[in-house]
């Protein structure tokens, strides 16, 4: 009896699987389906079509297409009682720190994104105030909606034994600008007011901080999303308040050189933001393993796939992608480049990288200590002949930061309970 129940333990079942023929495929069975969303799903799932893993605004979204039958789609949530718990699953999830995407394509007939295929997960988002949620977009979308993202496509050909999706690239929004939070004319010129814009931007990391913890309620231990975005916001909340000290304590070249960390940490945020379930993989791997290392796994999951029946070529595509996609959670380059401030990207770092350099421009700055008699040594003594241009790239780049980290994270998080 033992020996027996020893081998059931061995046992590992795995589904019946079937292949289909691409005719035979139907995404959807009612009397006037949506022939738009049937043909780009179809197109995806045979490897012919393009998804975007990004986020989206709800207010772009309508649930349907007022012209079809979606009936099909929809025939298990007739019960009352069995959409309301589903409903239910979904929210407290997404409190958790969850983000399920929601499954969309672009309809240009009414110039909105189209939501037939994931209707509880949309309403679970728009109950609890979640206005920007994660999206995968099916097939091509103009770049003037929506924000920057990461493509895939699906092979799934005779050689393979099941679908697999591979990175092919990250596209840039067209239309993706960061309101400010304070408004440049709005900026002060002396240094006791650049103090005071520090401290209004503390403010709202503060503010975010609340909200998030107002939102989230615990679903497991495991570190999620929320965890997350409370690191960043308590690393940034540090950064701005010793930005602020440094400044009023004239150690203004020391606040530059934090200002590079925080620009640093607001691309990094919007990458993670944009596509958290699967770029936080790589920002963990980042953290806890050697590149050598990582490459090391990308290519054994390489080696795994080829043992299951995929193609070398397609297995060798999608260690190629994993590695691009990698390099968004590694390199300031390819994060600016999906970032709303990548038009500005190349004067504000060079301008950041000059200040963190230890060059003959420091050295000028600090030219007369040498010739103080000793007085340099005194606390305080030492001016850092910080200049009008240098307070003005503090104030830019925070405040440019800053908003662009608050009004992502007010997007992606809802109200409290």
């Amino acid at each position: 009896m033992n020996e027996k129940l020893d081998n059931l333990s061995k046992m590992r079942v795995r589904p019946r699987r079937e292949r289909v023929q691409v005719d035979n495929l139907r995404t959807l069975d009612c009397k006037n389906p949506d022939e738009l969303y049937d043909r780009k799903l179809r197109n995806f799932l045979t490897g012919n079509a393009l998804s975007t893993r990004t986020r989206v605004r709800l207010s772009d979204v309508s649930l349907r297409d007022p012209e079809y039958d979606y009936s099909s789609l929809s025939k298990d949530l007739d019960n009352d009682a069995g959409r309301a718990s589903i409903l239910d699953f979904h929210k407290r999830r997404i409190r958790a720190g969850y983000r399920p995407p929601i499954e969309l394509y672009f309809n240009r007939r009414i110039e909105q994104f189209v939501c037939p295929d994931s209707p509880l997960i949309y309403e679970a988002y728009d109950s609890l105030g979640v206005s920007i949620p994660p999206a995968e977009i099916i097939g091509s979308h103009p770049k003037k909606h929506g924000f920057s993202g990461f493509q895939f496509i699906q092979y799934h050909d005779e050689e393979d034994s099941k679908p697999i999706n591979v990175f092919q690239g990250a596209i840039e929004s067209e239309d993706e600008s960061v309101p400010s939070l304070i408004k440049p004319s709005d900026w002060p010129s002396t240094r006791r007011g650049v103090t005071n814009l520090l401290d209004q931007l503390v403010e709202f990391v503060s503010d975010g901080l609340d909200r998030l913890r107002t939102f989230h309620s615990d679903y497991d231990d495991d570190i999620d999303h929320h965890d997350i975005l409370c690191s960043y916001l308590v690393r940034i909340n540090r950064i701005v308040e010793n930005m602020e000290f440094l400044c009023t304590s004239k150690k203004g070249d020391i606040a530059l050189i934090l200002l590079r960390s925080l620009y640093e940490m607001a691309l990094s945020f919007n990458v993670y933001w944009l596509y958290p379930d699967k770029l936080f993989r790589y920002f963990q791997s980042d953290a806890l393993m050697s590149r050598k290392a990582v490459n090391r796994s990308l290519e054994d999951v390489r080696e795994r796939l080829i043992r299951d029946g995929v193609s070398r070529s397609t297995a060798q595509e999608h260690l190629e992608g994993c590695r691009s996609l990698y390099s968004f959670a590694t390199y300031i380059q390819a994060q600016s480049e999906i970032s709303p401030l990548s038009n500005v990207h190349e004067s504000i770092y060079s301008k950041l990288s000059s200040v963190s350099h230890q060059d003959f421009v420091e050295a000028a700055r600090f030219e007369e200590v040498l010739r103080q008699d000793g007085r340099g040594s005194k606390k305080g003594s030492i001016s850092d002949n910080i200049s009008e241009k240098e307070l003005n790239l503090i104030l830019e780049v925070t405040t440019l930061s800053v908003s662009m980290i608050y009004v992502r994270l007010m997007g992606g998080i809802g109200q409290g309970h």
